[in-house]
């Protein structure tokens, strides 16, 4: 009888205590923005060959040339979303970039960047000045 008692107790205690560190929620879940900024890049009048990283994986593309506002090293850069880019017309636009996070994804940790105004500054015919608001 003492046996058995302390069987059921002894079952008792371990799915108390699977009970309680199930209901753990040290994962949280979904999507959070980690970061967000913006700033002023000058896109250069043509795309050039590059090397993108994504996933882990080297992608070989044209990429944007493109100048940060407090730089003078032109950079790689690959998509801008909402950016129509037309080849041989040189813009300044102002970007919006957000960083998320989010474990029940693949690659949990990415940044989005947006295009917020889009100024066309010259073409092959001469400077232009056309604002674009998105």
């Amino acid at each position: 009888m003492k046996n058995r008692n302390f069987l059921v107790m002894l079952f008792m205690a371990i799915f108390t205590v699977i009970g309680v560190t199930s209901c753990n929620d040290d994962d949280e879940e979904g999507r959070k923005v980690t970061d967000y900024k913006e700033y002023t890049l000058t896109v250069a009048s043509v795309k050039l060959p590059g090397v993108l990283t994504s996933s882990g994986s080297n992608v070989l593309t044209d990429v944007y040339a493109v100048k940060n506002e407090q730089s003078t090293d032109w950079e790689a850069q690959g998509s801008i979303g909402k950016f129509e880019y037309e080849e041989g017309y040189e813009y300044q636009i102002r970007i919006s970039e957000t960083s998320y996070l989010d474990y029940s994804m693949g690659d949990p940790a990415w940044n989005a960047r947006t295009l917020r105004i889009c100024l066309l500054i010259s073409s092959r015919i001469g400077i232009l000045s056309n604002t674009v608001r998105i």
